[in-house]
């Protein structure tokens, strides 16, 4: 009798352990039209494994099995046309973007387009969803007229919001979180992302959704309500400037550094804003995030790119740093500061800025 209880406990482990581990197919038909893609190596992620093919005539196909779905990887391995162009000068033979994230799960996935920039990926489940819902966005940006590259990453920041409420639950959130895990969405929608927090399921809250939470976190502490804790740093001009000289007026503190490309595209936005509403209130102080070797870099990047706003350089000790204070972890990053010293903005990127500004100013 107790070989026999221990041969049905055996056996139901192992039926267990099998459902548990199950293995279901999936087949990854694709195409690539674009002639750098030929003859390359294609991988997919799947787990700890990766898988590879080489894309023939622009075609290529990938097998494997899936234990549970996830959000994953396909890209083109370039390390040699890399080196190739290293050697030629010739970044043109780069491919751009070489990869794209994409629903991994059972059924026949189809890819198909020129390259990563524009390809469409369907035939399953999940990969249908997040489809759909790209696809429901492009037809709200056409319905609007929406011409502003920040207009229709607003609208589908909000889009991704909405759909979220909606469907909490559905692994089609993964790259929703992940794009509107932004400072300036972020706190404009505190409440709202703090209960779909709790909403969403455990797997989803415990491997993505940890960063809103963060994000929520790091708002309350240095964001829209908070008094803008006070500093001092040097100008371009070598003397000394400090938060509180600006009470009185509005102020936009923003991080950059002569480096940062993403902070170079983002100087066309501060000018039209700056040159609106200069005589109105409103002042922008430029802190660069240089490091003191780099002081003549920072001049120079100044007088190329600079309006006639302040200027100044944040070398101080870390625990005194403006970049400190402001927990910055990334740039560009801004604050919008108004008269009273209380924030009332940040992370204004693109068309934002000078939208903010007239509601406030106008």
């Amino acid at each position: 009798m107790i070989k026999y209880k221990n041969f049905i406990n055996t056996f139901l482990l192992f039926f267990l352990a099998t459902l548990t581990y199950a293995q279901d197919p999936f087949t990854i038909h694709g195409v690539l039209n674009d002639p750098k893609f030929e003859g390359k190596e294609i991988n997919v992620k799947n787990g700890t494994e990766t898988l590879k093919s080489k894309i023939n005539n622009g075609k290529f196909s990938i097998s494997g099995t899936v234990s549970q779905s996830s959000y994953t990887l396909i890209w083109i391995d370039q390390d040699s046309i890399y080196k190739e162009a290293q050697k030629s000068g010739d970044t043109s033979i780069l491919i751009t973007p070489a990869n794209k994230r994409f629903f991994l799960e059972k059924g026949v996935i189809q890819l198909e387009g020129n390259n990563f920039k524009d390809i469409t990926i369907k035939g399953t489940n999940l990969n249908d969803q997040y489809l759909y819902f790209k696809n429901q966005v492009i037809k709200e940006v056409i319905a609007h007229k929406l011409k502003s590259p920040t207009a229709i990453e607003n609208l589908e920041d909000s889009l991704s919001l909405v759909f979220m409420e909606q469907n909490p639950t559905t692994l089609v959130n993964i790259p929703l979180i992940l794009r509107i895990n932004k400072t300036y969405f972020v706190s404009k929608n505190v409440d709202r992302i703090e209960a779909l927090y709790t909403n969403l399921s455990p797997f989803l809250r415990q491997r993505y959704g940890n960063m809103l939470l963060n994000k929520i976190n790091e708002i309350k502490n240095i964001g829209i309500g908070s008094i803008a804790p006070n500093f001092t740093i040097k100008s371009d001009q070598g003397k000394d400037i400090s938060l509180i000289d600006f009470r009185g007026k509005y102020v936009l503190v923003e991080f950059w550094a002569h480096y940062c490309i993403p902070c170079i595209k983002e100087i066309p936005y501060l000018k039209d804003a700056y040159k609106s509403f200069k005589d109105n209130n409103f002042d922008i102080l430029q802190i660069s995030l240089d490091k003191s070797k780099d002081h003549d870099k920072w001049i120079n990047a100044v007088k190329r790119y600079s309006s006639d706003w302040h200027n100044a350089i944040d070398n101080n000790d870390l625990s005194k740093a403006a970049k400190t204070l402001y927990r910055v972890q990334g740039i560009p990053a801004n604050f919008l500061i108004d008269p009273s010293g209380k924030i009332v903005a940040v992370d204004l990127k693109g068309d934002n800025l000078k939208s903010t500004l007239n509601n406030l100013l106008k």
